[in-house]
């Protein structure tokens, strides 16, 4: 009798168990979009063919890293799973066409949806940081982190790099560093 009652105690804790782990996970997720949701919402955004989707995690979150080629280039994009924002916009490959380099032209695009957020644009940035230096983009990205919101900016030139941050808000030049 008392091995019964053990092993009815020990059944219901383990129920007990699975069920508060299923909803503790269940409740702790976010809805997430779809992946044709994300494409449609970057399609809007980000004109080009898309290559590859897939759904990964990311510092505990779940991102759609997302392929994207059109006349420019091929780019990778992190996209947050649950609200569809652009988390990183890279360029992998690009063709430069006219005086426009492939980083000005990206950073035109994504600035169409968060220029109604930021006072100073990809392309406001990138004017700035070629008013300072002539040489090619080599990468800019639009950073958040304790120290705020500014776009990170790498100039290529004959006799090295130089790394520009530029505030997204006031389109003031906070570092300034070549690197030989």
């Amino acid at each position: 009798m008392k091995k019964m009652l053990i092993l009815s105690a020990g059944i219901v804790v383990f129920l007990l168990t699975v069920v508060g782990v299923t909803q503790l996970n269940a409740g702790t997720e976010r809805a997430q979009l779809s992946e044709d949701e994300v494409l449609e919402k970057i399609g809007n955004e980000y004109p080009g063919d898309v290559a590859n989707v897939e759904l990964e995690q990311h510092n505990g979150q779940p991102v759609y890293a997302v392929e994207l080629e059109n006349n420019q280039g091929v780019y990778n994009l992190v996209i947050e799973a649950a609200e569809g924002e652009v988390l990183n916009l890279e360029i992998i490959e690009g063709n430069v066409t006219g005086g426009e380099s492939d980083e000005e032209a990206t950073e035109e695009e994504e600035t169409e949806s968060e220029g109604d957020e930021l006072p100073v644009s990809a392309a406001e940035a990138v004017q700035i940081a070629t008013n300072e230096v002539d040489g090619a983009i080599e990468e800019i990205e639009l950073e958040v982190d304790d120290a705020g919101t500014y776009y990170e900016i790498e100039i290529e030139m004959s006799s090295g790099e130089v790394d520009i941050d530029i505030d997204a808000y006031t389109g003031e030049i906070l570092v300034f560093s070549y690197d030989d």
